[in-house]
């Protein structure tokens, strides 16, 4: 019997080695080649993607860049800039001959720092903080009607929620109106060196265009620093 069967050892003897070095050996192998491959499709792709956004960073002129940052934050600043809004409505009042006679800030806290701050619902939809006022004006109906149209269409952007305007026998005109501004504070750390820089848009150079026609009513907008620094091409030699 076992010479009948002498003849298959060496053959399933050499099956059962190649069947092991198949499962702990080329198995394994094939799986670190595949695994080594896609890391380095992975760093040419992100090789790639520094490349075009050095490019890109390359053609931006800093100028442009520092005048395009003040623009957006004469309309919308870093931080709460109460003197703005304060010397916006008195540009208003002096445009219109309107006399505001109370401006009341409706959260407590709102001039606090934003550091504990957490954005509502509204605000994450909105991209910016709001800073919500109550605002008192008092004049006759074309005053009121022309202060209202300066109010939302001032660089120093406002929004009117609601308001009430009521009249007295004299023809002069009362208005409490539930407001708010806007806020956006610059990014605390830097973006990841792999994410993609696109240009502006052409919807986004109309927004700058549009924003520019605004007549500027605030004064003391402190310009954003921008700190120069060296371009370096991490690609030379």
């Amino acid at each position: 019997m076992f010479r009948q069967y002498q003849g298959f050892i060496v053959p399933i003897g050499i099956l059962m080695l190649c069947v092991i070095v198949i499962i702990f050996g080329i198995i394994p192998g094939a799986r670190q080649t595949y695994a080594l491959f896609s890391q380095i499709s992975d760093a040419r792709q992100e090789v790639s993607d520094l490349r075009a956004k050095v490019t890109l960073l390359g053609s931006l002129d800093e100028a442009t860049l520092f005048s395009q940052l003040s623009l957006l934050s004469s309309a919308i600043p870093v931080d709460k800039s109460v003197p703005t809004i304060l010397s916006t409505i008195d540009g208003v009042g002096a445009a219109t001959d309107t006399i505001f006679s109370s401006l009341q800030l409706t959260s407590p806290g709102s001039i606090a720092t934003e550091a504990a701050k957490r954005q509502t619902t509204e605000e994450a939809a909105l991209g910016s903080y709001l800073l919500p006022f109550t605002l008192t004006m008092e004049g006759n109906y074309q005053q009121l009607r022309n202060t209202l149209a300066s109010l939302t269409s001032s660089r120093r952007l406002l929004r009117i929620k609601n308001f009430s305007i009521s009249f007295a026998n004299s023809g002069v005109g009362r208005s409490i109106m539930s407001m708010d501004t806007f806020y956006a504070p610059l990014p605390k750390s830097l973006i990841s060196g792999t994410k993609k820089l696109v240009p502006l848009t052409q919807k986004e150079d109309a927004i700058l265009t549009q924003v520019s026609s605004l007549p500027l009513l605030s004064r003391g907008v402190a310009p954003v620093g921008v700190v120069s620094v060296p371009r370096i091409d991490p690609f030379s030699p």
